[in-house]
């Protein structure tokens, strides 16, 4: 397998609710907390400015682990420990020629004091 570029591991967490677009990732709870995993598109486009956003409604505070999952393996860990900031953390990327045809799963997960929760967003990168 190629080793993947710096810019590659930072875009896979990518994220942000800047876009009216959002789509809407599958909502988990555990121990209490929701988590929802959101992206501008579940099918971006090589070259597309893409956000990717990790909401605990429940929490105003905690810390967000995002892992990027391909063929069900953590490939990349593009977020771990950063904080979160009114119940959001979100990261603004293009994705690069090296994501084309590739699919894969975002997974974030929220700690927030003794609650825990985590949710995904499946995405595959169209050329």
């Amino acid at each position: 397998m190629r080793r993947v570029s710096y810019r590659f591991r930072t875009m896979a967490a990518l994220g942000a609710a800047a876009s009216a677009l959002l789509v809407a990732g599958a909502p988990a709870t555990a121990a209490g907390l929701r988590v929802n995993v959101t992206g501008t598109s579940t099918k971006p486009k090589v070259g597309d400015r893409w956000t990717l956003t990790v909401a605990a409604p429940g929490a105003k505070s905690g810390k967000v682990r995002v892992d990027v999952l391909m063929g069900g393996k953590v490939v990349q860990t593009v977020a771990n420990g950063e904080p979160l900031r009114g119940g959001k953390w979100s990261i603004t990327q293009k994705w690069p020629g090296i994501a084309k045809g590739r699919t894969m799963v975002f997974r974030g997960t929220v700690t927030s004091g003794k609650r825990r929760g985590s949710g995904q967003l499946k995405v595959t990168v169209r050329g």
